[in-house]
């Protein structure tokens, strides 16, 4: 399923070199917290997600047709030895 994707955007998904990353923004009513579980930043749309690596995990996460998420659960933390 395509869901209406561009022929760039298809042909990048499909490249060997091609390492998809999760981008979280969350409202706060003090502000807004970008985050990816990339390794280095990211810039999208002109928003910086500040990379977590490893430390960003998800889980329950479920696509519908249409594309919704009634709830998720987002960690974020270390465990040290």
């Amino acid at each position: 399923m395509d869901r209406g994707a561009s022929s760039e955007f298809i042909a990048e998904i499909l490249k060997s070199s091609n390492q998809p990353v999760y981008l979280v923004e969350t409202w706060f009513d003090d502000g807004t917290i970008r985050m990816t579980d990339a390794w280095i930043n990211v810039l999208w749309s002109t928003n910086t997600y500040t990379a977590n690596g490893h430390f960003l995990g998800f889980s329950g996460l479920s696509e519908t047709r249409p594309v919704s998420k009634a709830s998720s659960v987002m960690g974020c933390g270390a465990s040290l030895g």
